[in-house]
Order: structure tokens, then sequence, then C-alpha cells
């Protein structure tokens, strides 16, 4: 299989369907290719014109709180050291002709697994499509899920070598690692893990130019999410995106409303999500979330993080050992927002009620769970976005298409077991017919040398030795010349499974997809500034297939 030109500036890459090699849920996959099935569980579509129109008329008729929000994103952009592309469409928010379309991650360490930096380029590429098509503007915003706590999730990156997976793992020595991720500051710590990281990185004419990228933003006293944040924009200097941190005050203010009525109305809520997760089961999907009766869509997280729990007498539980009323809870709100966070199933409707928001870019996951929350959306009358994939992509180096192209490879079989599809190739690599040309030659000289003797012997029997030891020598030289393509053949065969295991690894690590567990610093110190380059200006959007995308 060789990756052929499909795309636009000549750049190399080949559609497979993505239930092929993502080890897609039929929820998922039916999303991608069946949405008739799934539609009620979803907003409009993406390429759905007339149904974004009717979107954008619902979100010109509200109120948004605009100035507000503007405010909060220019300081956060000081912060994280934002371009002028990026400030001036925080702008063009406070304009009511404008709006939003978001994506979010947790803030991973070096900008985390490539599927990060994917979710934003598809983001920016929506964004950019849709200012194109409609006369309004249409601002990428990225939410920094900075109130995330789970730490393990963030704090390590993997890379590859020529046997295996290198992983790297940023442990502070001094911090509470249950607290929200946008609370962890880097220690002096992090410079030895970039020293470290850099010990696994080939020695390219870019390493030093990105060492000291990372060096300048991964610095003392920076929080994961700014650091995220700064990388992007060093790596994409061009970038309008505007990043957005819900644990800002400005907006913890903002979201206080929507916050106490989630606290509020938590058995409503619980019964809405409830009843559309059993529908989805029905229906033979699975449920991305599981939720208790008693736990709220709040959690509260003053010196570490807990899930409020609301009692049968309508008490609340904060921690171990705190309890409130549901007034008393309401007041620690109002007096310190920055205390309170919504969980996964609540954030979207507080990123989407906040913010003129058109769409959405969305992974597997997450596409799953946002089946879950519809009836969250009609309850808070708030608008339900169009969503769009991500964009998924393999990136295959040069050598590796080389090897696809010189094998019949079927990467699906690849992907599910590697040594059974590697030792299936390598039975094919001997030609079946050379050592039967090699049994024939050795026969045919024996019968041929044969009939010489016997003609020989007619006229000069002295010369029987001499013919005899032509016919060994001649046995000999077949012999060694089979033993030499033999010898060539295990080469070639331990090269070639060298190179298949490689091709595995790089592709599918662990069997899963590459942009599941690789981190862009590998292929950035590789390629340099002009492969960011090129992922920012050739990033396709709108897929429903997978991508493998071949480099130069």
């Amino acid at each position: 299989m060789l990756i052929t030109e499909m795309q636009k500036k000549n750049k190399a890459y080949l559609e497979v369907p993505i239930s092929k090699h993502s080890n897609a849920t039929k929820l998922y996959a039916d999303f991608l290719n069946k949405q008739e099935k799934v539609r009620e569980y979803y907003g409009p579509t993406f390429d759905d014109d007339a149904a974004l129109g009717q979107l954008y008329t619902q979100l010109k008729e509200r109120d948004y709180p605009r100035e507000e929000l503007a405010s909060a994103l220019e300081e956060l952009a000081v912060e994280i050291e934002a371009p002028a592309g990026a400030r001036n469409q925080i702008e063009t928010l406070r304009n009511k002709d404008s709006f939003t379309v978001f994506a979010g991650q947790q803030p991973g360490l070096f900008s985390g697994p490539l599927y990060s930096v994917y979710k934003a380029l598809t983001l920016e590429r929506w964004a950019s499509e849709l200012s194109d098509k409609f006369s309004f503007a249409v601002i990428p915003c990225f939410w920094l899920a900075s109130d995330d706590h789970d730490f393990a999730e963030v704090n390590h990156i993997n890379l590859p070598d020529e046997t295996d997976i290198n992983t790297l793992t940023y442990r502070p020595k001094h911090t509470t690692l249950d607290l929200p991720v946008g609370r962890i500051k880097l220690d002096a710590s992090i410079k030895s893990l970039i020293n470290e990281l850099f010990g696994y990185i080939p020695a390219t004419e870019f390493r030093q130019d990105v060492l000291d990228i990372l060096v300048k933003t991964y610095s003392t006293d920076v929080t994961f999410p700014v650091a995220f944040a700064r990388l992007w924009y060093r790596m994409f200097p061009q970038s309008q995106m505007v990043f957005v941190s819900p644990c800002q005050r400005q907006l913890k203010k903002l979201a206080l409303p929507l916050l106490q009525q989630a606290l509020r109305d938590t058995a409503s809520l619980f019964s809405l999500y409830e009843e559309t997760s059993r529908r989805l089961e029905n229906d033979g999907y699975h449920r991305q979330v599981y939720k208790k009766s008693e736990q709220t869509f709040v959690f509260y997280q003053q010196s570490r993080r807990h899930n409020i729990h609301r009692q049968k007498n309508n008490n609340y539980i904060l921690a171990e050992g705190k309890s409130a009323t549901i007034d008393t809870l309401c007041e620690m709100l109002e007096e310190k927002p920055e205390d309170f966070s919504g969980n996964v199933l609540f954030n979207p409707i507080l990123q989407n009620a906040l913010f003129p928001t058109l769409g959405v870019v969305l992974g597997p996951s997450e596409i799953a769970y946002y089946a879950q929350i519809g009836g969250l959306y009609d309850y808070f009358d708030v608008p339900r976005p169009t969503i769009m994939p991500r964009t998924s992509v393999t990136l295959v180096q040069k050598n590796f298409n080389r090897c696809l192209s010189q094998n019949d490879i079927d990467l699906n079989a690849l992907q599910q077991d590697a040594s059974y599809e590697i030792n299936r190739i390598l039975k094919t690599t001997l030609p079946e017919e050379l050592d039967t040309s090699f049994q024939l030659a050795e026969r045919s000289i024996e019968k041929s040398f044969e009939e010489i003797q016997a003609i020989v012997e007619k006229f000069e029997p002295g010369l029987n030795k001499t013919v005899q030891s032509a016919a060994i020598r001649l046995q000999r030289e077949l012999q060694r010349l089979t033993r030499k393509t033999h010898a060539a053949h295990r080469r070639k065969e331990s090269d070639t499974e060298r190179q298949l295991s490689r091709l595995a690894l790089h592709l599918f690590p662990k069997g899963e997809l590459q942009e599941r567990h690789f981190n862009i610093v590998y292929y950035w110190t590789r390629y340099g500034p002009e492969f960011l380059s090129s992922l920012y200006e050739d990033w396709p959007v709108g897929l429903r297939n997978h991508l493998l995308w071949g480099l130069d």
C-alpha cells in the first residue's frame, strides 16, 4: 500500500475508513456514517448549511455578556503572550455579528498527545471556512480544561524510538496532585525533564531551536494551561485561536447562576441524563459517562477536588466532614466561585451558554458523552451546537511510506496483531520457485555429466576422473550459490522484520492510533517549522475517514 497524492499542494495522504483503524465504538461510527440513526441525540451536523443558518438566527436573537467575556479573554491573552491575530479575534467577539466555535482539552505536557494539536487545527480551519462561507465572523476558541484534576492524564508524553516507546513523566516535588490542573505550577524539576526528553530526540538541524522554545515556555512557576497556550502560539505564530480558561474568576462569576441552578435542580438533571442514557443503551449504544443519582453536576475544589453529593435530607456533602444546605452552598458560590466547577457533562452547557456557539469540535469520546446531554441543553434553554468530528491523522514518515509500498501490508491486520501480519509478509519474501529451480539445476547437472561421462568413456576412458571432478566442482558452486542466496534472504528477512516492527510501533503503538500516544515534539524536531506550517496551512476538516499523512 502506498500513500498517494490526494490533497492540494501535493500533500500526500490516503483516506481509510475510520472504523477500520480507530477501534471506533458503534455510536461514533454511526455518528460519522449513519447520522439518521443517532440524529435525536445530537444537534445539527457540521455540513447542514440550512441548520447552521437556523442556529445563526437563534444565537443572533440572544444576549451574551460579550464585553465581560472579551475583558476576561484579553487578560488571559496577555499572560499567554497571544499574537496579534488572536487578540484581534477577541476584539471581534464584542461585535454582535460574531460567533464562536469551540474545542477543548486538558492542557497536556508539551502540548499532550498529537490529537490535542489535531483538535485545535481542526477548530481553526473550520472557523476559517465558516467565516468564508457566511457573512459573519466565526472565532475559534479553545477551552483549556484547567479545572480538571486528573494530573496523571497530562503529566507525561510518549516518544517512539527504534524498538520501543519511551515515556517521560513530570513529577513535581512539592504540590498536591489532585488539585485542578490550572493551579499546579511547574517547579525547577521541569528543566531536568526537558534535558531527559532531548536525550531521546535524534540530532537534527532543528533540535536546538525546539529545545530553546521548550525551555522558554516551560519555566518555573508557570501553570500547565499557560505553558500549553504559549507553546501553541510559538509552534503556530500565525494562529488566530483564542484560548479560554474556565478557572478565571471573571468567567466563574458569569457562570454562577448556571452552577447554582445545576445544584438546586440536581434531581431533574439526573433524570434527564439517565433517561437519555437508558435510551442509548436500548438502541444498542454504550453510555460514555456513568453517574449516580446522588452525584451533582458540580465539583467543589478548595484544597482538593470533590464531587458534591446530594443527601436525602437535601443537604449537600462538599468534602470529608463538610456539608451545607443548598442556600449555604449558593452563598459559598457567590463568595468564592473559583472554588466550584462543572463536571464533564455540565461544562459544555456552561461553555455554550456563555458564548454564542455555532459549533464544537469533538473527538470520539466527547461525541459519545454529548449524546447523553441533549436534554440538559434543552433544560437550560441553550441552543445545541453543530458538531464537527476532529480530523483523525496518522503521520507516515518517508521511510515508512517506502516500506508500505514495498510490502503488501494489511494495515488493519498490522494494528490488530502485528506479529501475525509480519510473519505473513515474511513468508512471501522468498520466491516459491527459487528452491525448486536450485533442485532442478542440481538434477540437471547430475544428468548432464552422466551423459557426458558415458560418451567420454567410449573414446577416452582416462578422462573419467576429470569429468567427475568437473561435475563435483560445478555442484559445489551451485551449493555455494544456494547457501549465499539463503543467507541473503535471511539477512533481508531480518531487515524486513525490523522495518515492519518499526512500522507497527510508529503507526499503531500498543495497537492503538498514533495520535493517542505520541507527542508533536518528536516530529517537530525531525521536520522543523515547515512541518508545522504544512499542518496549519493544509489541514483538512469535515472528513469521516481516518487520514494517513505522508511526510517528506
